[in-house]
């Protein structure tokens, strides 16, 4: 699962993803700019975390 959340720790998007090779779209249009995390989860557990920022 990829789960985005946004400063706050607020989830914005998760998404169940199967596959070793996954390709995720996300529209940020309706979400306010700034710094979010995208986890990816497995079985509950944390395998990696990435920054992402939003600009206009």
């Amino acid at each position: 699962m990829v789960v985005v959340r946004d400063a706050q720790g607020r989830i914005m998007h998760q998404e169940l993803v199967n596959g070793p090779e996954v390709q995720l779209v996300w529209d940020t249009r309706q979400v306010a700019q700034g710094l979010y995390s995208v986890e990816l989860l497995e079985d509950g557990k944390r395998l990696q975390t990435e920054r992402l920022i939003v600009q206009p």
